[in-house]
């Protein structure tokens, strides 16, 4: 089931550390309330899974919060030196779901190690339009001579939005 209601009037909206979403509704003399919904899994991944390693933090519902960054952190210090590289192997497996590779190449970005250039050229040629595109952001993120060549080379790219991620890495 999905939540319906007319109005739907959302005042806020906040996502909790077990990946559950509240809200709540109300207000211009309409009944208002506090409201969660569940997330079940759903038919088109694995998404609902228990993961564990590096793929703990990859998964993370809400990365971005103060409550999802301290648990990505949780897993580097757990996982030590492995942390790295165990995202570095998500990030190249191709029989890995596009957001999983996409997310761990963020990740290694966002909290260490630095991406190399021996990770970020072969990505940048990946089948995936999506990897290609990461690998082109994170390009951009480093500003060297050897990654503004890389990214230059971008675009070219087929897929307007890689061509775009391409461009602005450059920039």
């Amino acid at each position: 089931n999905f939540v319906y209601a007319e109005p739907l009037n959302v005042t806020d909206l906040k996502v909790a550390p077990d990946g559950s979403v509240f809200f709540t509704m109300g207000g211009r003399d309409t009944e208002g309330g506090v409201y969660r919904v569940v997330y079940k899994g759903w038919s088109g991944g694995n998404w609902g899974e228990k993961v564990s390693g590096a793929m703990a933090a990859v998964r993370q519902p809400e990365p971005l919060s103060s409550w999802g960054h301290a648990a990505i952190l949780k897993v580097k210090e757990e996982l030590g030196d492995q942390f790295g590289p165990e995202l570095e192997k998500i990030a190249r497996d191709t029989n890995a779901a596009d957001l999983d590779r996409v997310r761990a190449l963020f990740l290694i970005e966002r909290v260490g190690p630095r991406a190399k250039y021996e990770l970020l050229q072969p990505l940048s040629q990946d089948a995936s339009a999506a990897v290609r595109a990461a690998a082109y952001y994170v390009v951009g993120c480093h500003g060297s001579d050897r990654a503004k060549a890389l990214a230059a080379s971008g675009a070219k790219d087929a897929d307007p939005f890689v061509r775009r991620r391409a461009l602005e890495a450059v920039v």
